[in-house]
């Protein structure tokens, strides 16, 4: 999920009256967020390797070549192809934290397992 500013706020206010996706809608700086299945980021991989020397490099440094639905190459392909969305972002969860965020009222960070 890509949160702008207004998140914080918004998830410590949440009404149990009122819709989720109404309440949520004025906190996300992009309203669709890639998935974990999404494959839109073989330029990003693509780059990511040739930057760092190469698959077998990628692997070495980071212990996994670079899949194109980890979470690093996603925020990549925001960042070149949405930039003012990038700019609007104040905080990226995780499907797994975001959830525990909406229980807890605010934001919980990433599980070390899900970093």
């Amino acid at each position: 999920m890509w949160l702008n500013g207004n998140a914080a706020s918004i998830l410590a206010e949440l009404n149990s009256s009122r819709t989720l996706r109404n309440q949520l809608e004025p906190a996300l700086s992009i309203k669709d967020s890639p998935i974990w299945m999404d494959s839109s980021t073989g330029k990003q991989c693509a780059e990511r390797e040739k930057t760092l020397g190469g698959a077998q490099a990628v692997a070495e440094l980071t212990g996994s070549r670079a899949y194109e639905r980890f979470t690093g190459n996603q925020i990549a392909r925001i960042f070149q192809e949405k930039p003012e969305a990038y700019e609007q972002t104040a905080r990226i969860s995780l499907v797994s934290s975001f959830m525990a965020s909406l229980l807890a009222g605010g934001h919980v960070p990433i599980d070390t397992s899900d970093a």
